[in-house]
């Protein structure tokens, strides 16, 4: 073929002129400015708020931009100290939407811990891993104590998600971040696990589907939803026994105990 030329990545972040990274075994390349970057900080805003993570109403990817822009949002922790009169002086901002606003904000303040972890945007770690993670522990800023071995010796933490996790705890600057969103009156503590309910110590792990109430209530009784098969899973709940799956044989090797959805829910308090 004439006149085809070799494709050159770029070398440089577009939005702050930082040098672009690639991990290894990754195909993605990355800007290594993650503090200053204002691409990566608009990301991380846009992520925090989200539904998955701490879920506050009123605070759209337009609405931060527009905030950001205005100088309103700066960071993460300036959420949670918006001029509110600032705001009500903004066109299409009335007073029942800027109240509606600041109660959102507030109530995120009360979220569970796991929520917190997984408005961190830390990569691999989402629902199910946050709360996990978050029963480790009774405060959050506890993992900074972590060795990269006690990652990865917790169940479904490998070598990847480890250095993550510990590159992550062990920064000053998210720690700072931490430390200033616990002033601001956000959460960082952990839900106290019910210790006599019958599911305490149990792991629970459901395969070809999920049941968000059904893992309430697993939680409520003292139990952990597992995010994957191991020796040290309790139950399988599956909708069917006797497929002869594989996750069926692995289950009866590691001597798991093998149950459907109706049984398992029958074998629980009303």
């Amino acid at each position: 073929r004439m006149n085809v030329q070799d494709f050159v990545y770029i070398k440089q972040c577009p939005s702050c002129q930082s040098e672009l990274i690639r991990r290894e075994g990754e195909a993605a390349w990355r800007c290594i400015n993650t503090a200053l970057c204002s691409a990566q900080n608009l990301e991380k805003i846009i992520y925090f708020v989200s539904k998955d993570a701490m879920n506050i109403n009123g605070l759209g990817k337009d609405i931060i931009k527009r905030f950001i822009e205005l100088g309103l949002i700066l960071d993460i922790p300036s959420i949670y100290h918006l001029d509110y009169d600032e705001i009500l002086k903004l066109e299409g901002w009335k007073e029942k939407s800027v109240e509606n606003l600041k109660l959102g904000i507030e109530e995120s303040k009360g979220n569970e811990m796991h929520r917190l972890l997984i408005a961190m945007g830390i990569d691999g770690v989402g629902n199910t891993m946050a709360k996990s993670l978050a029963k480790k522990l009774s405060y959050l800023l506890d993992f900074k104590h972590y060795s990269i071995e006690q990652w990865q010796s917790i169940d479904d933490i490998g070598p990847k998600l480890a250095q993550s996790l510990y590159d992550f705890f062990h920064s000053e600057e998210n720690s700072a971040m931490l430390l200033k969103l616990e002033s601001l009156g956000v959460n960082l503590r952990g839900a106290k696990i019910n210790t006599s309910g019958i599911l305490y110590g149990k792991q629970i792990v459901f395969t070809g589907f999920r049941n968000p109430e059904l893992e309430k209530k697993i939680e409520f009784l003292g139990g952990e939803v597992g995010s994957s098969l191991s020796k040290k899973t309790s139950i399988l709940v599956m909708k069917e026994k006797g497929s002869g799956s594989s996750k069926e044989k692995k289950a009866l090797d590691y001597g798991v105990e093998v149950m459907t959805v109706e049984e398992f829910e029958s074998s629980l308090p009303v």
